[in-house]
């Protein structure tokens, strides 16, 4: 191959390689700068839960909910009704059936992982509150962070 034939490959395989350069710099797959979740915390003298809201695929924007709870006393899922209430006091997600019936169960532990619809970022529950309820009276509640 003579010289010229060479530099034209290399001028036209140096082009190529500036144009994927430049469209990798333009439009990269990233979320937007925010936090990766929201949690709460609630303690009482029947239980501790921890839920926290974070953000799943990247490409997909899931958002997923993670509870995990140690039971302290005899009573267990069935028992609790689990809530998110708005600032203004008015329920806003009743998580009570998913909590039940989706949770695993071991010794006095539950643990609970899935995707969590209606919204597109954890930050939209910040300032919301976590209530926990046996029989109609409150056994805890935790503002959302």
């Amino acid at each position: 191959m003579n010289m010229l034939k060479k530099l034209s490959h290399l001028a036209v395989l140096a082009l190529i390689c500036m144009i994927f350069a430049t469209l990798a710099q333009t439009s990269p797959i990233k979320r937007e700068d925010e936090p990766n979740f929201s949690h709460a915390e609630v303690s009482s003298d029947e239980l501790t839960s921890s839920f926290v809201w974070f953000n799943g695929s990247i490409l997909t924007n899931l958002i997923f909910m993670n509870v995990m709870q140690h039971f302290l006393t005899d009573k267990g899922l069935g028992d609790y009704e689990y809530q998110i209430q708005d600032r203004n006091g008015n329920m806003v997600y009743n998580l009570t059936d998913d909590i039940v019936t989706k949770s695993l169960s071991k010794n006095d532990y539950s643990f609970l992982n899935e995707e969590f619809f209606d919204i597109s970022s954890p930050l939209e529950l910040e300032g919301m509150t976590v209530l926990i309820q046996r029989d109609g009276n409150e056994i805890g509640r935790s503002k959302i962070e």
